[in-house]
């Protein structure tokens, strides 16, 4: 996903690309509500949608870091990208209280029949919400200076745009394209740890129902934005370099006992 829109951001503009992979978040994850029961087509679509899902997600991701930190001011840019991960946190704050609710209120067969389809529905009126205030924000000034100044490689054919740009940016950034990947694995395993293996092995490790399991949930990820927003802090104080290599130092020294203490926790 990133291979596409971040040239896709380079070649046409920060707002374009963000708009355009919200609109593919918004259809994919309503879609998902709306699959038809039917045997192989079904689960077919869902597949496909999942993977327009994940695809979106880097352009979220990627467009919404920059069109930020490009708006920000540079003594506080740190802790004005930090709003994207406060963001998903918040955002998986709000599925697993939507998941408790449902679990809370719905049988099992429910659940199955109709009730996970209800967040995937849910999501389409707060979703054309944000749509309707991305179109209305400007353009940022830094993509329209660097336009203007004739560093945008948008005059050439659209593919030849975007392939120039992905080149460059694997070609002469290599290194720091490798750290970034290095960073990325590592919050993306923290984050799988809490999302989506905390809850499963509660339930079938220590017993808990699954409502208790997506409320231990939820309170780890409120927690988790204190860090989240002292890490932004020390960011714009020290600076990117040595934020980054404490930040990843701790990760780690943590794994290990981290995952040590989830292995040889006592089995109810």
């Amino acid at each position: 996903g990133g291979l596409v829109w971040g040239p896709a951001a380079d070649c046409f503009g920060r707002k374009p690309a963000l708009l355009a992979s919200l609109y593919v978040m918004l259809f994919a994850t309503v879609g998902q509500g709306l699959v038809p029961p039917v045997p192989y087509l079904g689960p077919a679509l869902l597949m496909v949608l999942r993977i327009a899902q994940g695809m979106a997600t880097a352009g979220e991701m990627g467009a919404g870091m920059t069109f930020l930190c490009e708006e920000a001011p540079t003594p506080i840019l740190g802790q004005t990208g930090s709003i994207i991960a406060l963001g998903c946190n918040v955002g998986f704050f709000l599925s697993s209280l939507v998941g408790y609710l449902l679990t809370s209120f719905l049988s099992t067969e429910q659940m199955l029949r109709w009730g996970w389809r209800v967040p995937f529905i849910g999501v389409l009126l707060p979703g054309l919400l944000i749509l309707q205030g991305v179109h209305a924000l400007d353009e940022t000034a830094e993509f329209k200076h660097m336009k203007e100044e004739g560093n945008n490689p948008a005059p050439v054919s659209s593919f030849e745009c975007m392939s120039q740009t992905s080149s460059t940016s694997i070609l002469d950034y290599w290194r720091h394209g490798l750290l970034c990947v290095g960073g990325a694995m590592s919050m993306i395993s923290c984050n799988w740890l809490l999302q989506s293996y905390m809850s499963s092995w509660l339930v079938t490790w220590c017993q808990y129902s699954e409502p208790q399991a997506l409320k231990v949930q939820m309170i780890g990820e409120l927690v988790s934005c204190i860090p989240l927003l002292f890490a932004a802090y020390l960011t714009d104080v020290y600076g990117n370099a040595k934020s980054l290599i404490g930040a990843s130092a701790l990760a780690l020294a943590t794994a290990g006992p981290i995952y040590w203490a989830l292995l040889t926790f006592p089995r109810s």
